[in-house]
């Protein structure tokens, strides 16, 4: 199979306004007077699998963003750059789904029409063998977060305190992701979550629930899911290295699809207080999942 490359970048000047305001909100942030700590991060994944589809896709998700964290709170920013062969799967509620463009037709239902499948299904899979390869480069969606930590704050989510630990998060993703939307919906996300973890020793467990209020395709209309996550985790030498196994999943995304679930096994080192660099392998369990993904990161705080 052959493949072709472009870069696709198209200018949205609303978008780059609320970045600027984001920016600023940021920096208004540090400047507040409550003491705190910049930090930036980075970091390259590497997605594959045929999802609902019959034909395969490869993403690569490059994503850069910068943190301020308070005694109690963070707020930060993150960047993505996407590389994808084909446009059948788009960002949405922090993760890839399939996105059903009008190019394919894909509704609710999980029915299919127009050039790609023509209308029928391989089993309970959308058909699109003839769907051309073709690498395209663009910008991804924005992702801005931020975190209250309620109880046990000064804990960081590779070394939590031995005291139970509660904070609140919240995302919101912005539709930035060029194209027509390829790399995205084409609308905003909203996530609110209840992050829990405790520490014994030389372990910690980690217990997550959110709901996620996704914003729909022009062909199919997204259930807003809750999603769960439970993981442990092993501290080594005094946590400078440490692993942890993750699961991870979410009630129904598209009808008559198994919405996504997925584990991951996660490796990081501590080089010292301001560096840390991590790997993690995560395996998907639904057709509404990647088969695999493979990443790699840092954090770095200034």
């Amino acid at each position: 199979m052959v493949y072709l490359f472009k870069f696709r970048q198209e200018g949205r000047p609303l978008y780059e306004g609320l970045l600027s305001v984001m920016v600023v909100f940021l920096i208004s942030l540090s400047q507040s007077g409550v003491s705190g700590t910049w930090s930036i991060n980075g970091g390259v994944q590497y997605l594959k699998g045929d999802y609902i589809y019959t034909s395969s896709t490869s993403t690569y998700y490059l994503s850069s963003g910068i943190r301020y964290q308070s005694k109690r709170w963070n707020a930060g920013i993150s960047v993505p750059v996407i590389a994808q062969n084909n446009d059948l799967i788009s960002g949405s509620g922090g993760m890839f789904i399939p996105s059903g463009h009008t190019s394919r037709g894909l509704n609710a239902g999980g029915t299919v029409g127009g050039q790609h499948g023509g209308g029928m299904m391989g089993g309970n899979r959308v058909v699109t063998d003839d769907v051309v390869s073709q690498f395209e480069f663009g910008m991804g969606d924005v992702y801005l977060s931020g975190q209250y930590q309620l109880v046990g704050y000064g804990s960081s989510n590779l070394l939590p305190s031995s005291r139970p630990s509660v904070a609140i998060s919240a995302q919101i993703k912005f539709p930035t992701a060029s194209g027509t939307p390829d790399y995205g919906t084409g609308e905003f996300d909203y996530g609110i979550f209840v992050n829990l973890a405790k520490r014994w020793k030389n372990y910690a467990g980690f217990l997550d629930a959110g709901f996620w209020l996704l914003g729909d395709t022009p062909d199919i209309n997204y259930q807003n899911p809750f999603t769960y996550g439970i993981g442990i985790g092993r501290f080594f030498q005094d946590g400078r290295f440490s692993a942890l196994l993750y699961y991870q999943g979410y009630t129904t995304i598209l009808e008559n699809y198994d919405p996504p679930r997925q584990a991951s096994l996660g490796f990081y080192y501590r080089v010292n207080d301001q560096t840390i660099f991590s790997v993690s392998a995560m395996a998907g369990f639904s057709d509404t999942s990647p088969d695999f993904e493979l990443s790699a990161g840092f954090n770095l705080t200034l």
